[in-house]
């Protein structure tokens, strides 16, 4: 039985000019929710993970892209004020050709990291959080979670550092596996090939993870990995031909 799945930082759906630059932030302001649907399209998954995602009076980007690639099964967890735009709410959600069950969302401890811009505004950490819920697969249960953890790197903190254990003891404590089918898809923050050394109390639950080799960002980071249980990975390809500032990840599996 095969399993495909995609996960995606779409950065609330803004994308950059063709010959802009992909290593300035600042070239992410064309929004076109429409790209990113046409993407996912592409490779015909049956879960989505998504970040960053945006919504607002006037829409829900994971309904959107659901409606717009038919998917009958999703949801969108919010957790904070945007800072892409400031009349959207932050959110992630995932999306599913199988019925979904058993949502929860919770919400990590803020640790409230502060720096200052190089343009001198100031800037602390944003809530951010674990999703967590099954999909019935032909009538197998998958566990799948996704999640966004702070930006690091943007404060300065090294995620091995002290500061950073009680986040990932919250990361371990709410992803662990309660199922024998089980899928984690995020963006980690973490710039790493492997995130076994950060979360070592994880992998004595038999859960494996794929190596990120290239890095899944215009400025080459690895901040995106995929994690599994009861899963034989067959395929990962990591889509670094878009104009997004996360690229992609797609994985085809088998069910063990």
């Amino acid at each position: 039985m095969r399993l495909k799945t995609l996960q995606w930082n779409i950065g609330g759906a803004q994308i950059r000019r063709q010959k802009a630059d992909p290593t300035d932030p600042t070239s992410y302001t064309h929004y076109n929710i429409g790209y990113f649907a046409e993407i996912i399209s592409q490779f015909e998954p049956d879960i989505v993970s998504l970040q960053e995602t945006h919504s607002n009076d006037q829409i829900d980007q994971v309904k959107t892209l659901a409606d717009w690639i038919d998917f009958e099964f999703f949801f969108n967890d919010i957790y904070s004020d945007s800072h892409l735009d400031a009349d959207s709410k932050l959110g992630q959600g995932i999306l599913s050709r199988f019925p979904i069950s058993n949502h929860t969302f919770t919400l990590l401890t803020n640790p409230h990291f502060e720096t200052i811009n190089e343009d001198n505004t100031y800037m602390v950490s944003l809530d951010k959080g674990i999703s967590h819920c099954c999909c019935r697969v032909e009538g197998i249960d998958i566990e799948v979670v996704t999640l966004h953890l702070f930006p690091f790197r943007k404060f300065g903190i090294d995620p091995l550092s002290e500061i950073t254990q009680t986040i990932r003891d919250e990361v371990v404590k709410n992803v662990t596996p309660t199922k024998e089918h089980f899928l984690l898809q995020g963006d980690f923050n973490i710039n790493d090939s492997l995130l076994k050394p950060y979360f070592p109390g994880l992998f004595v639950h038999h859960i494996e993870e794929t190596e990120i080799s290239t890095p899944t960002t215009p400025r080459e980071r690895k901040y995106d990995h995929v994690l599994y249980r009861g899963l034989k990975r067959e395929t990962f390809h990591i889509i670094s031909n878009v104009l997004s500032d996360h690229y992609p990840l797609y994985c085809e599996f088998t069910i063990s």
